[in-house]
C-alpha cells in the first residue's frame, strides 16, 4: 500500500501521542517542552508535511520541486 495513502490514518495516532507526551513534559517530569519540540515535535512536522501536506499540494497542481525532493514528483 502507497505510504501517502496511510499519512491520514497514521497521522492522528501520532498526532494524540505527541499532545500526549507534550502534557507528560510538561506536567509530569517537569521537563521543558523544549525538549518536545527538538526531539518529537520537529520530526513529526516533518513528516507531517512530507507525507501530508506536499501531496496535497501535488494533487492541487501546486509544485514544491523546486524546494522540496519528492517522490514521484
Amino acid at each position: 500500500m502507497d505510504m501517502f495513502v496511510l499519512a491520514p490514518v497514521v497521522d492522528p495516532f501520532f498526532s494524540g501521542l505527541g499532545v500526549f507526551k507534550f502534557l507528560l513534559a510538561v506536567f509530569g517530569h517537569g521537563e521543558a517542552p523544549f525538549h518536545f519540540f527538538m526531539s518529537y515535535g520537529l520530526m513529526h512536522l516533518v513528516l507531517w508535511f512530507l507525507l501530508g501536506v506536499t501531496p496535497l499540494l501535488h494533487a492541487a497542481g501546486v509544485t514544491l520541486g523546486y524546494f522540496i525532493p519528492v517522490p514521484g514528483g
